[in-house]
């Protein structure tokens, strides 16, 4: 059994992660922030958010892996509360460093990001492209700098996970296709659909956290591969039946404009490649066309 210490695990990935935790029967704290952790009686939690970790408690704990899924938000304020929002995370995983080198333990730690991190490309990044943040990822980058710092300089064992699109309740999709295709009775599509989208399902994400803790070869930045690809206009060909609904252009849907980086995001191309394809050896994806269907 591994001890593990979860951060942010009431979140959207983060609570997938825990059940998937659960269920191996790992010996889990969680840290808890404003949202309660359920009541189960295999978790220890620890309350005060990621402040409230430090040195000593890694010592008293000592923690196999940390898995990091937090992100500070601020959505009522949008992009001056994302930038709110970067600026937090950027002193908090700098902190949460620096008690880690501290410790005499120093745990791996697992970290959750996200593949706008690469930018608009006609190319598959692998994990040796270039940085080139886009959309939410222009102020999501500056929370992650200090974990990506600590991967390039190598002075702590730190893994950041790059995952394609997730899908699942809760997501990006639920709040700008699944909201709109209730609500307008109508399925938006962003661009000239032309750009290719690459999908994984929550609960796969989450298995795959613990799987590359567990397989990876090294510290260091790794992308999930997923073969799940489509371009846009595939994609939501594959809603409309699903859901039985019309694909309108995203402005004759929502009432008001979106902003510029929900725009950008959607019509973006990018597609993950890996230099680690033997970490998902037998691994088993589940069908883009099931994902979407639990969702109905």
């Amino acid at each position: 059994m591994n001890t593990i210490l979860l951060i942010g695990g009431t979140g959207f990935l983060g609570s997938h992660l825990l059940n998937v935790l659960l269920k191996n029967h790992e010996d889990i704290y969680v840290v808890e922030h404003k949202k309660k952790i359920k009541d189960v009686k295999e978790l220890r939690v620890i309350r005060g958010g990621i402040k409230a970790l430090n040195s000593g408690m890694i010592n008293k704990i000592r923690p196999d892996v940390i898995y990091h899924c937090a992100r500070p938000t601020v959505p009522k304020l949008r992009k001056a509360g994302r930038k709110i929002a970067a600026y937090k995370a950027e002193k908090l995983n700098s902190r949460l460093l620096n008690e880690l080198k501290k410790s005499k333990v120093q745990p791996s730690l697992v970290f959750a990001s996200g593949s706008l991190m690469y930018g608009n490309s006609k190319e598959a990044h692998n994990e040796h492209s270039g940085l080139n943040p886009i959309s939410f990822a222009r102020q999501y980058f500056k929370g992650e700098r200090p974990l990506v710092s600590a991967c390039f300089r190598n002075d702590y064992p730190v893994q950041i996970l790059r995952f394609p699109w997730i899908l699942g309740d809760g997501s990006w999709f639920k709040w700008f296709y699944m909201e709109a295709m209730k609500k307008y009775r109508a399925i938006p599509s962003f661009g000239d659909m032309k750009n290719t989208m690459q999908f994984i399902d929550v609960h796969d994400a989450a298995e795959l956290m613990r799987l590359y803790a567990t397989k990876a070869p090294a510290p260091g930045i790794y992308n999930v591969f997923s073969d799940q690809s489509l371009r846009q206009e595939d994609f939501v060909k594959m809603l409309s039946k699903i859901f039985r609904l019309p694909v309108k252009n995203y402005e004759e849907i929502f009432t008001k404009q979106l902003e510029k980086e929900v725009q950008e995001a959607f019509a973006s191309n990018i597609v993950l490649n890996t230099s680690y394809p033997d970490i998902l050896d037998k691994y088993t994806f589940k069908s883009l066309h099931e994902s979407l269907d639990s969702l109905k």
